[in-house]
């Protein structure tokens, strides 16, 4: 395989040669792609973590110019050893960065981890098939894959026997069966319906080979046990245009002190700093890893860009006596910065002011347009806005806020199986996002699966300080011509399209294209 590999699509990706790539069903693809999935989960197990930094070769398909690309693996592995012999690995293949866990095997000498063939690693993976501008919904199973070249480009199939197992040897862990054979590990299409059911069974373009990782020697900061943290509010930004609010947390003990809750995508990572001389210094450091890129802490400078330089410690003024933290220099920012990603939060002279949870009733909601969807045919789209402050823009803790919809001045309760939840809920959470709860630039997005729709309300609800309060209930009167609409029975999805250089594209587009924000493969 590595000589296939390295001849065929290293000059493919020298652009020297441009060879359409396909993939066979396996012969046996009629039902075994609907198997069991083995154990699949979005949360972090219990257990011992490392982090393992990847290297070796990866493969994926460039729609601009029709061929498969051979790019240097990037990232790293996330393994937790849990109970007995169960290991977990996150963002088990390179370029599908959807921090989920699937669960693996150790053998009884500590040295091999197995996991079985057709293990999921992308569930309702979206996916658009020729001559249709609609995404369809499947998932994406982990297979060892066969390969070979021929005179109509290059060709894989799954081996739905074969197990994929790794090395587990001192500080390095190393993928099995690609390194001198014509084989990789890869991604399978499989669980699509309709006219995307021709994708089951198929290579998803993407895979990897000669994988080896190495040990990473950082740890991430954390929250000694029995020292509890206090919430602190931190405000950010120069101007009402830019200014930030966010909860987070901050404990000290002796010289030691420890900051938390920074970023919602590290909810519970921490940075560890010191007190000396009425001021608390955090040092550049990681804090954990975010779609499996080394994410870190630091202090520095940022330009209206948010270029500029963080890679300095941070220092707070701190008031013990008001426990206010302020910056010892004004000009200087927070960065939480995932490198190779591209990603980062930047809090601009940020200030620290102890949180006192309060009852309080919070501000109306907003309530934009009601129309009908484009995306979603067959559904109204309510766009609008929910703050968690009062009237007076006090801060409201998000954890104790939510809001409800009314339809036709009733409380609306959302089915679990159409809205893909895990239960019904009447209730929704600040930040709660699917495909039928979403982000429009500056506002938020709800698809209804109603007909009969005459008014759309909203109200706020604020649990905090042992009481409850509600806002005032907002109402939007619907056109007849667009209440009337009932949902349609598909399981199509329209969303707009773009290649990877943000030029639109359309049904004929071939390869990678983006739509909200998530790249999808075409075929």
């Amino acid at each position: 395989m590595k000589t296939l590999t390295l001849t065929l699509c290293g000059l493919l990706a020298a652009g020297t040669l441009s060879v359409p790539c396909q993939a066979a069903p396996h012969p046996s693809a009629t039902t075994a792609w609907s198997a069991p999935s083995p154990t699949f989960t979005d949360e972090e197990p219990a257990g011992e973590r490392r982090i393992y930094l990847r290297s070796g070769q990866a493969c994926a398909y460039d729609e601009m110019a029709g061929y498969v690309f051979e790019y240097a693996q990037y990232g790293a592995y996330n393994l937790v050893l849990g109970e007995g012999q169960s290991v977990w690995i996150q963002n088990i293949l390179c370029g599908v960065n959807s921090d989920k866990w699937v669960e693996g095997t150790l053998s009884p000498d500590g040295t091999t981890v197995t996991v079985a063939a057709g293990t999921i690693i992308e569930r309702n993976d979206k996916v658009r098939v020729p001559d249709s501008e609609q995404f369809y919904e499947g998932n994406l199973r982990l297979y060892m894959l066969k390969g070979r070249a021929h005179d109509g480009g290059i060709q894989f199939t799954p081996d739905a026997e074969a197990p994929i197992t790794f090395t587990l040897s001192g500080d390095r862990f190393i993928l099995n069966g690609t390194k001198d054979e014509e084989a990789i590990l890869g991604a399978i299409y499989t669980d699509f319906e309709g006219k995307a059911a021709t994708l089951n069974g198929t290579w998803t373009k993407m895979g990897e080979w000669d994988s080896q990782a190495t040990l990473f020697g950082e740890s991430a900061a954390t929250l000694p046990d029995g020292l509890t943290a206090r919430d602190y509010l931190l405000t950010a930004g120069t101007s009402s245009d830019n200014a930030q609010q966010r909860l987070v947390q901050l404990a000290t003990s002796g010289t030691d002190a420890y900051l938390g809750s920074l970023t919602s995508q590290l909810p519970h990572a921490w940075v560890k700093g010191t007190v000396h001389d009425g001021k608390i210094t955090f040092p550049r450091q990681f804090i954990g890893t975010v779609n499996s890129f080394l994410t870190y802490f630091s202090g520095g400078t940022a330009n209206r860009e948010g270029l500029g330089e963080y890679t300095e410690d941070f220092t707070f003024l701190y008031d013990a006596e008001s426990g206010t933290l302020t910056p010892e220099n004004t000009h200087e920012s927070l960065f939480i910065t995932t490198f190779d990603y591209g990603n980062f939060n930047i809090f601009a002279s940020p200030v620290l002011t102890p949180y006192e949870e309060v009852a309080a009733t919070p501000v109306a909601p907003e309530i934009y347009d009601v129309s009908p969807s484009a995306n979603l045919p067959g559904t109204l789209e309510i766009f609008y806005d929910v703050t968690n402050c009062d009237s007076e823009g006090h801060y409201l803790n998000p954890d104790k806020f939510s809001y409800v919809l009314y339809v036709n001045g009733q409380p609306y309760t959302f089915t679990a199986g159409p809205y893909r939840l895990q239960a019904d809920r009447q209730e929704l959470s600040l930040g709660f996002l699917n495909k039928y709860f979403t982000v429009h630039f500056e506002c938020l997005g709800l698809f209804l699966q109603e007909k009969g729709v005459r008014t759309i309300g909203l109200q706020s609800i604020y649990r905090g300080g042992g009481e409850e309060r509600r806002s005032a209930l907002v109402s939007f009167s619907v056109p007849e011509e667009v209440g009337i609409l009932a949902p349609t029975a598909t399981a199509a999805v329209t969303m707009p399209l773009f290649n990877l250089y943000g030029q639109p594209a359309t049904g004929s587009t071939r390869g990678i294209v983006v739509s909200q924000g998530k790249k999808t493969l075409t075929r």
